[in-house]
This record gives C-alpha cells, sequence and structure tokens, in this order.
C-alpha cells in the first residue's frame, strides 16, 4: 500500500452519483454481512450526500481517479445529545463507506486518517464516532487507531459503541 497513490478532497455536486451508488453497494454488502443498521436506497442515500455536501462535509477517496470510499464530516449532530463525551470542539465523522472489494486492505484507515487531518485543519480538539456494536471491522479499526470508547448507546434503532478521538 503506497499512500501517496490515493487522493482524499471534498466532494463536489459531479460526485453524487458515485456517492449514492457507493452507498448502495456497501449497505447491500453490509446487509450480507449481518449489519443492518444502512438499508440500500434509504440510508445514506444522495440525499444525505447531498445534503453533507452543502455542508462542506463531504469527502471522497480516489485511485486512479476512481472514488473507492466516502466520509462526511460535520460540524454538529445526533451525537451531542450523549452525555459520554470529554472534549469541545467536536466533529463527528459519519457515513465512512468502503469499496466493499477494497475492505481489509487498510482503505477505511487511510480514509480515516485524512478525515481526522481535516477535523484538525478546521480547528476540532477531538471526534465523535458511533460503531455499530456487531460492526467487529469497525470496532476493530478504531481501537487500533487509538479511539477511546466512551459508551455504548441505542440510536436508530440499533446499539453502538460510542468512540471519541482526541486529535
Amino acid at each position: 500500500m503506497k499512500i501517496d497513490e490515493y487522493r482524499f478532497r471534498p466532494a463536489t455536486e459531479a460526485d453524487l452519483d458515485d456517492i449514492a451508488a457507493l452507498y448502495r453497494l456497501c449497505a447491500s454488502h453490509a446487509h450480507t454481512h449481518g449489519n443492518d443498521d444502512w438499508a440500500p436506497d434509504e440510508y445514506p442515500n444522495r440525499q444525505f450526500a447531498q445534503e453533507d455536501l452543502a455542508q462542506n462535509g463531504l469527502f471522497v477517496l480516489e485511485k486512479d481517479g476512481e472514488i473507492i470510499s466516502a466520509v462526511s464530516l460535520l460540524p454538529r449532530g445526533d451525537l451531542d445529545e450523549l452525555d459520554c463525551w470529554t472534549v469541545e470542539p467536536a466533529a463527528c465523522p459519519t457515513r465512512l463507506c468502503v469499496r466493499p472489494d477494497l475492505q481489509g486492505k487498510h482503505v477505511a484507515q487511510i480514509t480515516v486518517e485524512r478525515v481526522l487531518d481535516e477535523a484538525r485543519r478546521r480547528g476540532y480538539r477531538a471526534t465523535r464516532h458511533l460503531s455499530l456494536c456487531s460492526n467487529v471491522a469497525s470496532d476493530k479499526l478504531y481501537r487500533r487507531m487509538g479511539f477511546v470508547q466512551r459508551g455504548q448507546a441505542e440510536m436508530y434503532g440499533f446499539s453502538h459503541y460510542c468512540f471519541e478521538y482526541i486529535l
């Protein structure tokens, strides 16, 4: 894996259809592996991507000019309502998805590292993340990267671990 072969950048309006297709692909893949918090064509979908883009919070990772992952970095969110957090101000990276054929190849880690860099550039001191309790891959990734589990919450009809990363 060569880091310089990847390009992390803000998404554009022209990327929305590709991002929505990536969301559908990842949601379908997740369902086949027992993670049902994403629903193809429902959550996330193009409308979520468009709303995140409008907040200057939608990013993609490209390899060879092709979008291979996407993530949103939002300044406020539902996670702010939880009382487990320790640092302010904090941003909420969300809707992290990696093309299924590239999962397990460090693409998620590269995407998370880049979005953490972006959060630092924007002046945040921490990030807040939810990880579906049944999503072993994201749980393992966040723990390996030094995220601290601050609690567990029932949100959106599912049980999640609450992770905080101090920037």
